[in-house]
């Protein structure tokens, strides 16, 4: 039988209580990735939704048109400098320094 003050046992009693921890707090986790996974869209639900995307874009002016591009390069992370060059976003061109950062 171990001593009560034995290393090991010291670390198996750690060890067991980290394994609880962790496996409480695995469980909002598997309940959420539940959720999110029957939330999943379908391929139909999809097609559908962007079925009608061209009218919608003609249906937006160029400002709408250009502004819609600029937020998503800007949160794409894409930049290029042909869009530097011809003046294309060039919010997006230059950083706070007046460089530019493509």
């Amino acid at each position: 039988m171990p001593k009560p003050n034995d290393p090991t046992l010291a670390r198996l009693a750690e060890l067991n209580e980290r394994t609880t921890k962790s496996e409480l707090e695995l469980h909002p986790r598997h309940i959420r990735m539940s959720q999110l996974e029957s939330s999943q869209l379908a391929d139909e639900e999809i097609q559908a939704a962007f079925g009608d995307f061209d009218a919608l874009w003609k249906s937006l002016s160029h400002r709408e048109q250009g502004k819609l591009m600029e937020v998503h390069v800007e949160q794409s992370g894409v930049r290029s400098r042909r869009c530097c060059y011809f003046g294309i976003f060039p919010s997006l061109c230059y950083k706070n320094s007046g460089r530019r950062s493509c």
